[in-house]
């Protein structure tokens, strides 16, 4: 095993070297296959000729996928097939993506992945992180239509046990779907805790490489898992920064404390959420300047005019505080950018702590963000408080947290 880590290390330098973001999918998969974990049948195609070749080789139903070293997410570019079931599809398939990827000039395009079609079954969700303070963790969770509905995750440090991977499922709220719910048979708890005690390891022995693996989803059945989807995002090997390495950005600082005025972007009337809380603690406390609810289910909270988006406000609020989903951020940058706003509180989570592509869609935020000169705390933060002007974001209720009066 330690010649093929050393083969796949050379292959990610080699990557990154170059500009690299992530480890093409068959790269990765034809790791996991010499690591034991089941992954579908698959061939790199980057012709018609070798599109038929493949054919010949491999089971119907197939799927096609876009390859590429750069590209983090195939279903934006339209990059996935399913379902393919006979070899005349599959070539009006393969013409269509690889004639549009190529015109397109896709970044790091290598060619077309043709697989065999996993068995449906119960989709799981596996991921990867090397985090800065805890070191590289694994995260495995419910996945398909229940990932976002349930919030379904459980973390561990790594290395793990196979009991403590067996305890990470069980705590599962999906665990039912797990055992065989309503008739449906129980998954092969066996070949799933082997395949993620696999990739646990290989989240150990490849961690200097990484930022975050996703394995999404791992497909459950009586007869085994395989990943059907596996994606490496590269470590950035650019020093980190250091003293005298960047010189602190020190501009609207202020702004983040004593804001005169104030968009809450999710606002919300019902009692304990967080956009109600933080509307409560500035309009009802001693805050004093302007406070805008942008929340398009609402004409009015808190006896103020509720507004659709930002565009709709009557002046460019100097910050915004944010309490909806990340997935909503680089519009709600952009929109800030045309609007001449340059700061943002984003109380909300579910960022690269989730790992794959939530730490993915982090990272996006934090470039545009930077681009676009615009300051950011957060995302998953407690909010801001200053004594003086008694501005107020945090996400704590007055009755659980008092607020101090100002310093001398």
């Amino acid at each position: 095993m330690g010649d093929v880590m050393n083969t796949f290390a050379g292959r990610c330098r080699a990557l990154a070297a170059k500009g690299a973001r992530v480890v093409p999918e068959h790269q990765m998969k034809a790791l996991l296959t010499e690591c034991g974990v089941p992954v579908p049948r698959g061939i790199l195609c980057a012709s018609r000729e070798e599109a038929l070749r493949a054919a010949q080789v491999l089971e119907y139903p197939l799927v096609l996928k876009l390859t590429s070293d750069s590209v983090l997410h195939k279903t934006e570019l339209d990059g996935v097939r399913t379902g393919v079931f006979s070899e005349q599809k599959l070539i009006e398939a393969f013409d269509e993506m690889h004639g549009r990827f190529v015109s397109k000039k896709v970044q790091g395009y290598l060619g077309i992945l043709i697989e065999e079609q996993a068995e449906s079954g119960i989709e799981l969700i596996a991921g990867l992180q090397n985090d800065p303070v805890f070191g590289p963790l694994l995260m495995v969770g419910t996945g398909g239509v229940f990932t976002e509905l349930m919030d379904d995750v459980a973390f561990r440090s790594l290395p793990v046990s196979r009991d403590e991977i067996a305890g990470m499922l069980a705590g599962l709220k999906g665990r039912a779907l797990l055992e065989g719910y309503r008739g449906a048979p129980a998954v092969n708890m066996k070949a799933l805790v082997d395949a993620i005690d696999r990739i646990a390891k290989l989240g150990v022995e490849t961690a200097a490489l990484y930022e975050s693996v996703d394995f999404n989803p791992v497909i459950a059945t009586a007869t085994g898992a395989v990943v059907v989807d596996a994606k490496m995002i590269l470590v950035n090997e650019k020093p980190e920064p250091t003293a005298g390495y960047e010189k602190p950005r020190t501009q609207r600082l202020g702004s983040f404390f004593k804001p005169a005025s104030v968009a809450v972007m999710g606002a919300s009337s019902t009692p304990g959420k967080i956009g109600n809380v933080i509307l409560d603690s500035l309009v009802n406390y001693q805050y004093s300047g302007a406070v805008y609810p942008i929340n398009p289910n609402y004409d009015e909270l808190m006896g103020l005019k509720s507004y659709p988006d930002l565009a709709s406000l009557p002046e460019t609020p100097e910050l915004v505080v944010i309490v909806v989903d990340l997935a909503r951020m680089p519009e709600i940058l952009d929109e800030m950018s045309r609007l001449g706003c340059h700061n943002a509180l984003i109380v909300s989570g579910g960022g690269k702590e989730l790992g794959g592509g939530r730490a993915d869609l982090e990272h996006t935020i934090a470039l545009k963000a930077r681009e676009l000169d615009i300051r950011l705390i957060g995302p998953n933060c407690i909010g801001s408080f200053d004594g003086a002007s008694r501005f107020d974001s945090f996400f704590h209720s007055h009755e659980r947290l008092a607020r101090p009066p100002a310093g001398p």
